[in-house]
């Protein structure tokens, strides 16, 4: 026996178990027979009980609605004339279309009816014999007693107003009256245009001859209630809590929820295919009878006597219903579905439903018995139950407890379970655990807080020595001469000199260049030749090595060694590759920080030799690096603290212009310094671009070298061209004989050539100072609107004559209709000769076009010669400065700078200028040049104040 009882505290599954079961078979127990009582009592029988009670009333409403219209048209019929008011009789109104009369008959008449509370009629209508009101009347909201008339009604047509007035008659089912009054549902439109549907009771009137005693039908009488207002009532009275009117189509027409679309409450097809299945003669019930009599249809208003069930009697759900159960607002409704039967006619059906909280409510009224039971187990239960876990969570509380300390970081946390069990061990495993993880996570922080070998190697030898006392960590890392040793300070391990290298063929670390270097292995070094042949005391008793991979090379490895051969076991071996794992990893970084350190240095020591400055700039702009000529043109010593963009940095660009005789491509002004930048982006290894590289070129001596040779050109060409003047104008003298005779025809022929020489110099000349006022920015662009065949004119005036000269044909097409072109006027006419005196210099047959088009927003102006054309090797450089065609020998070759002043100056002018050429066949020089518009008019006027001072 006590070795059972042993047996049975030793494990905790017993401890458990045991009462758990004793308390589940008396929970079961109680249950069963809760159940049993529970089920014996039905719930929803009684819940059908009360929705058969609903259904009944509902119809027995309706069929009190029908008799009070019924009893409410007789009196109308019946009432005898007024002799105090003068009001006829309604049926003698109506014979005769009295409808003064009739109104007058009407007021007491409609003033009962909407007193009474089974009539509250809404449209009341008396019509004659043809189905023409007499008189319509609607009862008004808010003031029923003052009617709204409607006048003009036709009711003919409808099947039931034609019967009313073919004076037919229909007997009452279930009984042998004989019935000529007829009700149904009806649609009428109301003063606000709104179509309402309307339950009516119609019935014929007549009128009695007194001296045959014969009847007349002389029209009929109609009494209607809204319908969403008479399920108002009828709800009121049946206690149902939701009702709704369909048409025989299914679809709801009238409901009393509101809140929701009315055609979610639509019948769907199997539906009134299965009430419609139930109503069919003959057809069996929900209890398995059969309909009997196919002449008495399932609750007829017509044959029903009105008399509402009492809360007490048993009533079942109509036969001919179907029961279904629908979500509405959030609450579950089971709904009865039956057809709206009137004196045997179909007018649609109709629903009725109540909230299954019934149920609920059912159960509430017995939930005492339940809650006794529920609470004297619930009791059992709890004393039970604490007795059990007092003895489990106890100790499973300090184990849980320890754990989140754990988990919160406080690894020096321990468990105090001393059971005997399974918690007991548990306990023992887990402070185990922690201590391991500890020692584990030390070494982890302390391997994270350094990039130094050293350093490295102190904290992993601390590690393994907290596992396996005496343990020695040393690392054996590659250098630019091969492989060396490194230790820790105060390392008991005799280790070679530190300037002894060791080869990559080593068997120590030959074997570990074929490992893989995404899964770190701890070997151990078997065999004393090993140790020996890698410089370490081949009498070391254990050693272990762990490979170092840099960028998946071998960068060396981490050796663990220890004087006892067994010092290891098997789960110290577990830790110390956990260590070796954690310690390689910080090895490689360190290894690869020292590579970095010197690449870095090198790159350092190059960028400073550099003479051009360097800029480094991140993707946002800013300067992360300068070299040292950077420093100095940008002025940023401290560019490390400010991190300055370049974008903010005072340059200034210079103008285009000193390309003619100045450095050429982009220029920046900084301060007094001159200078060019070349951009390239820094493509990473993803294909994403993390900066940029511009390398500044200090240009400040090219520039003032190119200044100075302005200034000298200009100061020249000043100087030349008061003698040139002189020169021109003394040949012109000596050509027409001033000053003596004539001169002979040889001495003409010289001093027109002396002329012509003149002439050409003056040009150059000319030239040259056009060029000196674009680079000193002194020549001024006056935008106006221009007529270009005035321009062509003025600039064909000084070259008309060389033209002649050669015999050259000269054709201007400018149409009449050309639009004015925004220019200056003397720049274009300047552009305009140069093309001209260019096209005269190189044609020598032939002739000259000039041909001018609109051409959308601008003006196109083509210069054509037929002179030897330009090879397509020369047109890229054509308007470039001193470009001349090779091999052309013409003795009027120009300076090789008309051109380029051409390109200068039509570009001022917001054009463009090209060329187009065929060996052999002439060229083609082409200006754009824009028209007269809005937009250049707005552009000429932002230049003209950005000229002015």
């Amino acid at each position: 026996m006590r070795q059972l009882v042993n047996e049975y505290r030793s494990k905790i599954q017993y401890t458990v178990i045991g009462p758990y079961l004793a308390l589940m078979i008396l929970v079961m127990l109680v249950g069963s027979f809760v159940a049993v009582t529970l089920v014996a009592d039905s719930w929803q029988e009684r819940f059908n009980n009360q929705m058969g009670q609903v259904a009944r009333n509902f119809t027995e409403s309706f069929a009190q609605r029908e008799m009070g219209n019924i009893e409410y048209l007789s009196r109308i019929s019946f009432t005898a004339p007024n002799s105090v008011t003068g009001a006829p009789s309604v049926p003698q109104a109506m014979a005769t279309g009295d409808t003064a009369g009739l109104e007058l008959a009407l007021s007491g008449l409609w003033q009962v009816g909407q007193s009474t509370e089974s009539v509250k009629a809404d449209r009341l209508i008396v019509f004659d014999p043809a189905g023409r009101s007499l008189s319509d009347w609607e009862r008004t909201p808010g003031n029923p007693a003052e009617p709204t008339r409607y006048v003009g009604t036709k009711l003919a047509g409808i099947p039931l107003i034609d019967a009313v007035l073919r004076g037919e008659s229909k007997r009452v089912q279930g009984s042998e009256t004989i019935g000529d009054k007829y009700s149904g549902l009806i649609s009428f439109q109301s003063s606000d245009g709104k179509v309402n549907l309307h339950f009516f009771t119609v019935a014929p009137v007549y009128l009695t001859d007194q001296a045959t005693g014969s009847e007349r039908l002389v029209g009929g009488l109609l009494v209607a209630q809204r319908l969403d207002s008479l399920l108002q009532d009828l709800q009121r009275r049946s206690q149902a809590a939701v009702s709704t009117i369909y048409d025989v189509s299914g679809i709801a027409r009238a409901t009393t929820v509101t809140g929701i679309d009315l055609s979610a409450l639509d019948m769907n097809q199997a539906l009134i295919d299965q009430v419609a299945a139930l109503n069919a003669p003959g057809a069996p019930t929900p209890s398995g009878e059969r309909s009997g009599n196919p002449e008495d249809p399932c609750l007829d208003i017509g044959n029903l006597t009105g008399r509402l069930v009492s809360p007490v009697e048993m009533t079942r759900l109509p036969s001919c219903s179907v029961a279904d159960v629908s979500q509405i607002a959030d609450r579950q409704y089971q709904f009865v579905y039956a057809p709206l039967l009137i004196r045997g006619v179909q007018s649609g059906y109709f629903s009725v439903g109540l909230s299954t909280d019934f149920v609920i409510s059912a159960w509430s009224a017995s939930r005492s018995a339940v809650l006794g039971i529920t609470a004297a187990l619930a009791l059992t239960s709890v004393i039970v139950g604490w007795q059990v876990a007092r003895r489990i969570t106890r100790p499973l509380s300090n184990l849980v407890e320890t754990a989140e300390a754990v988990t919160s970081g406080d690894l020096k946390r321990r468990s105090a379970v001393v059971n005997q069990n399974e918690l007991g061990k548990l306990s023992v495993a887990f402070n185990q655990m922690t201590e391991h993880l500890l020692r584990l996570y030390t070494a982890s922080r302390e391997l994270n807080r350094t990039i130094e070998v050293a350093q490295v190697l102190t904290v992993a030898t601390q590690a393994a020595s907290s596992f396996v006392p005496g343990t020695e960590a040393v690392a054996l890392l590659e250098d630019p001469e091969g492989f060396r040793y490194y230790s820790r300070p105060g390392s008991a391990v005799q280790l070679p000199e530190t300037e002894v290298s060791l080869a990559a063929d080593t068997p120590i670390l030959a074997e570990m260049a074929a490992y893989d270097p995404q899964e770190i292995q701890l070997i151990r070094v078997s065999g004393p030749e090993v140790l020996e042949s890698a410089g370490l005391d081949p009498s070391l008793g254990t050693a272990y090595k762990a490979p170092v991979f840099r960028q998946r090379h071998l960068a060396g490895a981490l050796l663990f060694l220890h004087p006892d051969p067994a010092a290891f076991s098997e789960a110290d071996e577990q830790s110390l590759a956990v260590i070796a794992n954690m310690a390689v990893a910080v090895l490689s970084n360190a290894v690869l920080y020292g590579q970095v350190q010197r690449d870095a240095k090198e790159r350092r020591a190059i960028l400073a030799s550099i003479g051009d400055g360097v800029v480094v700039c991140d993707d946002k702009g800013r300067i992360a690096l300068l070299n040292g000529a950077a420093e100095q043109i940008l002025d940023l010593p401290d560019w490390q603290t400010a991190r300055p963009r370049l974008a903010d940095l005072p340059l200034e660009a210079v103008s285009e212009s000193r390309e003619l005789f100045g450095q050429g491509g982009a220029q920046f002004q900084l301060g007094e310094r001159f200078i060019t930048l070349t951009r390239s982006p820094v493509i990473g290894e993803d294909g994403q671009s993390s900066g940029e590289v511009i390398v500044l070129h200090d240009v400040t001596e090219s520039v003032m070298v190119g200044k100075a040779k302005t200034d000298f050109i200009a100061t020249i060409s000043h100087e030349l061209r008061t003698p040139l003047t002189v020169i021109r104008g003394f040949t012109e003298l000596l050509l027409r004989g001033t000053g003596g005779d004539k001169p002979s025809a040889d001495q003409a022929d010289l001093l027109s050539q002396v002329r012509a020489r003149a002439v050409d110099m003056t040009d150059m000349v000319n030239n040259a100072i056009l060029i000196a006022d674009i680079e000193s920015g002194q020549l001024k662009t006056e935008w106006q609107p221009v007529d270009l065949e005035m321009v062509v004119s003025a600039a064909m005036i000084s070259l008309r004559q060389g033209f002649e000269a050669k015999n050259l044909l000269v054709a201007i097409e400018i149409p009449e209709d050309l639009p004015p072109v925004m220019a200056d006027r003397e720049q274009l006419k300047r552009a305009f000769g140069q093309l001209l005196d260019n096209a005269r210099r190189y044609t020598e047959r032939g002739g000259v076009t000039l041909r001018a088009q609109a051409e959308g927003p601008n003006v196109r102006v083509d210069v054509i010669d037929t002179g030897p054309g330009i090879a397509p090797e020369v047109l890229p450089r054509l308007f470039k400065r001193f470009q001349r065609i090779e091999g052309n020998n013409s003795t009027q070759r120009g300076g090789g700078l008309g051109l380029a002043i051409t390109r200068q100056l039509i570009e001022r002018q917001g054009g463009s200028v090209s060329v187009s050429s065929v060996p052999g066949q002439g060229s083609t020089f082409t200006i754009i040049l824009q028209q007269v518009n809005e937009h250049s008019l707005a552009v000429a006027q932002t230049n003209d104040s950005a000229a002015t001072p």
